[in-house]
């Protein structure tokens, strides 16, 4: 049920968008760029106000520091005080936090198109995710999988573990963070 719903909602506009992007530039790795630029610039309402939040965060953390000194024992008026302080300056401690979830969550479906893509392309099972015939790829020699003037290689199976794309986004939103 969910596996449907996160390729219906997500995965397959994207691809769509990828594909289209690729009968722009016929360069796949020019697509790729050009899919996450848009991707970025969709995103920038959802990620500025959260990195507005943490950057006033930020700026109270002196007076958190103070707070947490002055109740070091009783952490029920340390979490008042913090609370009482948050609304004093306008800030939702929650704000910064989950707007990343959506950014991560897309990014994710970004990752698995292009797995899908660069795991041996099969025409037949990608012409059945596109919406318009237009896109749709006549055999898999239509499709370049070439960057500039370079071929790009099939992925490595132990890359494309999980695990590797949650260490790179948590390292990535640590990076954004600072």
């Amino acid at each position: 049920m969910f596996g449907v719903i996160w390729e219906q909602a997500l995965t397959t506009p994207i691809l769509n968008l990828l594909v289209a992007l690729f009968h722009v530039t016929n360069n796949l790795g020019l697509a790729i760029i050009a899919l996450t630029v848009i991707m970025r610039a969709v995103l920038i309402p959802v990620v500025l106000p959260s990195m507005t939040a943490m950057k006033k965060q930020r700026d109270l953390q002196p007076q958190l520091d103070k707070i947490k000194k002055k109740f070091k024992n009783d952490k029920k008026k340390q979490a008042e005080a913090q609370m009482e302080l948050f609304k004093q300056h306008g800030l939702n401690p929650a704000a910064g936090c989950l707007p990343q979830v959506l950014m991560i969550v897309i990014l994710i479906a970004l990752y698995g198109v292009i797995i899908k893509f660069a795991n041996g392309i099969d025409v037949s099972n990608i012409n059945n995710l596109l919406y318009f015939d237009w896109l749709k790829f006549a055999s898999a020699d239509a499709i370049k999988t070439g960057f500039l003037y370079l071929d790009l290689p099939p992925p490595r199976k132990h890359l494309t573990s999980p695990t590797i794309l949650h260490i790179i986004c948590k390292t990535k939103w640590f990076i954004q963070c600072r």
